[in-house]
């Protein structure tokens, strides 16, 4: 499951990819990964057993979906959130999983994984999970704000870029970025290439 997130220095090193987003990639091909693994493993199980391990490959169903609208939006912060609320998500609910299915110790209430009323109790269970794993993300995002100072910003009607002026990025024109662009393909080509260009 991490050895895609393993080669992600190797493809960086090597160049392979062009993008910026290749983590994002190699994150998202080791949650369907996952989500393989979990779908496929639940013949002969039991109900309660089936259903947990279905809530769970739909959290990261769900992740997947927003890391590929955090990939094409890379500015936009909600879809960093939402992306870390079911990631935490995923993993409370793992956590609750082995609880339910595998209690340890005497405090651990025992689940009837056969009965009926065992599917509501855990539906209930996942809700809560998300409803506080939901504030833990608020919770942290507001403290981010206060931090970069967003929250000021919203609260005197100015925009980011007036009042957060450390983390802004450079202006650039089109003829600037041409010529970073014309900087990087010289960067990325062959040297038999270049010393056609030189030659001519």
């Amino acid at each position: 499951m991490n050895t895609p997130k393993s080669l992600i220095p190797l493809v960086k090193c090597v160049r392979c990819f062009n993008f910026r987003q290749v983590e994002y990639i190699f994150c998202l091909v080791s949650l369907l990964c996952e989500g393989f693994l979990f779908l496929f493993h639940l013949h002969g199980r039991t109900p309660l057993d089936v259903y947990v391990h279905m809530l769970l490959l739909g959290m990261i169903t769900a992740t997947i979906m927003v890391g590929f609208g955090e990939i094409v939006c890379m500015n936009q912060p909600i879809y960093t959130l939402i992306r870390n609320w079911c990631l935490l998500v995923q993993g409370t609910w793992f956590w609750q999983v082995g609880a339910i299915l595998y209690p340890t110790t005497s405090w651990m209430p025992l689940w009837d994984e056969l009965a009926k009323q065992s599917i509501p109790r855990a539906a209930n269970l996942f809700c809560y999970h998300l409803l506080i794993d939901f504030v833990v993300i608020l919770v942290l995002a507001s403290v981010m704000s206060l931090r970069l100072g967003y929250v000021t910003a919203r609260s005197t009607g100015k925009g980011h870029t007036e009042h957060a002026t450390h983390i802004t990025s450079p202006v650039h024109t089109i003829e600037e970025n041409v010529e970073m662009q014309e900087a990087e393909t010289i960067l990325y080509t062959t040297p038999s290439s270049t010393a056609q260009n030189t030659v001519s």
